[in-house]
């Protein structure tokens, strides 16, 4: 629920910080009072583009802010995880700061684009007014709609199941396709497989190539280096070894003097001694089995030289000369079994088709079950509503399979009797949409998980008793959703849990609107106000005590 918004600098607003509630909440106010702001300022929030003109004049910058609170996450997570925002103990809060030149949105303090504040805004809110119909209208939602009211998510998922295999088999088929090689591109293939081969290239082999090279290509270097090692250790004058006698000297005339103390020195130093007696003895060895040999190291030559055009030629690098190799044995294994590969995967595709179209019809003859209880439920509440003479109908037809089934979903609606039947987007009347978006809100309560619902200009062309009845129906709503709804006519104010005023005052040149929760005082004046015009009258007064004893609780 929209459980706080603040508005700075907004239309008629300079500042202002409204709490609301839960339940079905009422704004009234005089024409042209500012009774729209609310909506305006949560269309911004849900990702309507901005215009200049929501500046309030002289100001150089608005913010509107909404914090929503939610008892269960929704569809949150996904949509929240995907920018990194987060999101704890059911918070959330839409911001958005507008200029004269742009706009900035933000969601619990994380910068956002426009679009994905619109698709979060779909989620929590839906705005049915003169210019908020199209989810209604759209086809594809009305399907929707008969699917919740039908229970039907796992019949409809199982399609959608079927048709994401069917796509992946046919891209699959598609790629094999393409990618058979010509009778040219075999022989291609096989010869750079040959070539590959016969250099009898490997990681392994390469690696050890170059390191025998490379202690081919510096032998003479490596026999310098160990004479000069050896020279060091021991067979000069001033070596390890020298220096290693000089210190048992010392040390063992160290024990004489101190034998205990002395003696662990000793046995260190010995240790010592023969370690670099023996590192002289392997540094020797490894000298002796180092010598150059030229043909060898012709071979080793020509052999690297060899890989270094193959990795040229096949990657730059003998793991993609692996890559290439392996994907030119699978085009070849294609090639050679193409027809038996096709065969299994048009199979696939085939025997994938026969189990969807079998669930795409059973869904099908679901919906063409439920299509009619629906119906039924939507007339009567539409009746309920004023429209006593009214027709609606589900109407189905078939269409090519898809994740949705194979049925187009219409609904049809004459509002008066004699007039034939027409879909919802041939209805001009802005009124008619919006009661028939309560009649169907108010049937799928249960199942729809937008919490916030605001209707604008419901009543318009309703009398007063269908008006209580409309006021009855969004309460009862109020008890499923948090409900907003401006009205003009006090029978459906009257029906409200909570009831704002909206009003607008001039100081010093300036207009200023006003929105305030009314105590049960305010709210008895307000009910007069709408039932008797700009005259308050006892008349009036009595009437709107009435309203408010026959309103639901």
């Amino acid at each position: 629920m929209l459980k706080t918004l603040y508005l700075t600098n907004f239309a008629l607003i300079k500042k202002m910080e409204m709490d609301f509630f839960s339940g079905f909440n009422v704004l009234s106010g005089e024409t042209g009072a500012g009774k729209s702001i609310i909506i305006g300022a949560l269309r911004l929030l849900t990702g309507e583009r901005a215009v200049k003109s929501v500046l309030r004049h002289g100001a150089k910058r608005c913010v509107i802010t909404g914090v929503f609170k939610f008892k269960h996450k929704l569809c949150l997570n996904s949509v929240l995880d995907e920018k990194g925002i987060p999101y704890e103990e059911g918070e959330l809060i839409l911001r958005r700061t507008i200029t004269e030149n742009d706009s900035r949105n933000f969601v619990n303090n994380i910068p956002v684009p426009l679009y994905f504040l619109k698709e979060l805004g779909e989620l929590i809110i839906d705005v049915h007014g003169p210019d908020d119909n199209q989810i209604l209208l759209k086809k594809s939602n009305q399907r929707e709609l008969l699917d919740t009211f039908g229970n039907l998510a796992e019949e409809t998922n199982e399609c959608k199941v079927f048709f994401e295999k069917d796509s992946q088999l046919r891209q699959k088929l598609k790629v094999m396709q393409e990618n058979i090689p010509s009778p040219d591109n075999i022989e291609i293939l096989k010869h750079q497989l040959n070539e590959i081969k016969s250099s009898e290239i490997s990681p392994e082999y390469y690696k050890e190539t170059v390191q025998k090279h490379s202690v081919s290509a510096n032998s003479q270097k490596i026999l310098e280096i160990s004479s000069r090692l050896t020279n060091m250790l021991r067979e000069t004058q001033g070596s390890v070894a020298d220096k290693l006698t000089e210190t048992i000297k010392s040390l063992e005339e160290l024990q004489r003097i101190d034998e205990k103390g002395a003696s662990p020195f000793i046995e260190r130093i010995t240790v010592l001694s023969e370690e670099v007696n023996e590192l002289t003895i392997d540094v020797e060895r490894y000298a002796g089995n180092t010598h150059i040999d030229p043909p060898e190291f012709e071979k080793l030559c020509n052999r690297l030289e060899n890989f270094v055009r193959i990795k040229r030629k096949y990657g730059g690098s003998v793991e993609e000369v692996m890559i290439f190799a392996d994907s030119a044995k699978e085009k070849l294994y294609l090639a050679e079994h193409f027809s038996d590969k096709l065969d299994e995967c048009q199979n696939k595709i085939d025997k994938n088709m026969v189990v969807f179209k079998k669930k795409a019809e059973e869904l099908s003859s679901e919906r063409e079950k439920i299509a009619n209880k629906l119906a039924k439920k939507i007339t009567a509440k539409l009746q309920f509503l004023g429209f006593n003479n009214c027709s609606f109908e589900v109407q189905l037809s078939k269409k090519e399979l898809s994740q949705n089934g194979m049925d187009v979903v219409e609904f049809c609606f004459a509002p008066n009797a004699g007039q034939p039947l027409f879909p919802l987007t041939k209805i001009a009347s802005s009124g008619e949409i919006s009661r028939v978006m309560l009649a169907i809100k108010s049937i799928l309560a249960k199942s729809d998980n937008t919490p916030v619902l605001i209707f604008d200009e419901i009543d318009s062309n309703i009398g007063g008793a269908i008006g209580g009845n409309v006021g009855k129906e969004l309460f009862e709503l109020g008890k499923k959703h948090q409900v907003f709804c401006i009205t003009h006519l006090p029978q459906v104010a009257a029906g409200g849990k909570h009831h704002f005023g909206v009003s607008k005052k001039e100081k010093d040149g300036e207009t200023f609107a006003n929105i305030k929760l009314l105590d049960k005082k305010e709210r008895l004046k307000e009910l007069s106000r709408m039932l008797s015009g700009s005259e308050e009258t006892k008349t009036a007064e009595k009437h709107a005590k009435e309203l408010i004893k026959m309103a639901p609780k």
